[in-house]
Formats: structure tokens, sequence, C-alpha cells
């Protein structure tokens, strides 16, 4: 079987695209939630609910 780095190395970096993609999404989802949970925590807070 002869191996063709030049594809193989070509699907390795179509992966690390989609994952680095999907890291990328992920982490700004996670963003908005952290965001938006501190903003509510705040608001309580200075409503006395905390």
């Amino acid at each position: 079987m002869k191996r063709r780095p030049g594809v193989e190395l070509a699907d390795v970096w179509e992966v690390l695209r989609d994952r680095l993609g999907l890291t990328r999404a992920a982490a700004s989802v996670t963003g908005m939630y952290q965001r938006a949970g501190e903003r509510s925590a705040q608001n309580a807070s200075s409503e006395g609910l905390l």
C-alpha cells in the first residue's frame, strides 16, 4: 500500500480545522453563558437576594 502524505496531511488539517472551529464555537457559547450567569448573580446580589 502506497502512502500519500499530501492526502493524509490534508485530512489531518481538515480534522484539526473542524476541531478548532467546534472548540471556538463552544468557547463562545460557554462565554455567553458565563457572562449571563455573572450578570444574573450581580443583579441578584444588588437586589439583596444573595
